[in-house]
């Protein structure tokens, strides 16, 4: 735990000194930065710099494509691979589209997300799958031309599989739909650069 405290502050720290570099220098934004840097990739802050439960909507990994200055093709990954004494493994996807319009150093964007979930539990035979679909809105501010910090919020619609094929009870193979209020909180630090 003492580790994985460190890391957080040295992350934090990091972020910090690259944040007043950034500020230190004048930076208007141009349109054309989009067009330049197309890649961008994104970690989520709040997870990294929080000492409480991780969000389990939030995304490891964020990369985005910009085909031009209005959209982009969004994806999301986040895994967890842990042993028998950890209780299984989680695998988070996504994928989906974004249309934006910037307006000096902001840009305001909408657009959808198809999402994957699967977990297994290593201690007992029990198996999640999960489709959805996810509108969202958001903003995004950069404060240099590689970096920028950005925030959203998302309607998921859910569709949950539930199986435990080594159960007698009727209730441990069941499927629900759930609708819920998505990535509230969340703050993603993202770099912008050309391959």
């Amino acid at each position: 735990m003492v580790g994985l405290n460190s890391f957080k502050i040295t992350i934090a720290v990091f972020l910090l000194s690259i944040s007043l570099t950034a500020r230190s220098q004048i930076f208007n934004f141009n349109k054309d930065t989009v067009g330049v840097y197309r890649n961008e990739l994104g970690i989520d802050l709040a997870n990294i710099m929080t000492f409480l439960k991780k969000n389990p909507q939030s995304y490891l990994i964020n990369f985005k494509y910009y085909i031009n200055s209005k959209s982009a093709i969004r994806s999301g990954l986040n895994l967890d691979l842990s042993s028998a004494k950890e209780n299984g493994y989680y695998v988070n996807s996504r994928i989906g589209f974004e249309y934006g319009k910037q307006s000096e150093n902001w840009r305001l964007f909408y657009g959808s997300d198809l999402s994957f979930y699967y977990s297994k539990n290593n201690l007992q035979p029990n198996r999640i799958y999960r489709a959805g679909i996810e509108p969202l809105i958001g903003a995004k501010y950069y404060f240099s031309k590689h970096f920028s910090i950005s925030s959203e919020i998302k309607l998921n619609l859910y569709y949950y599989i539930y199986r435990n094929n080594s159960s007698f009870d009727p209730n441990a193979n069941t499927e629900e739909n759930q609708i819920v209020v998505g990535s509230v909180g969340m703050i993603l630090l993202n770099y912008h650069f050309k391959l």
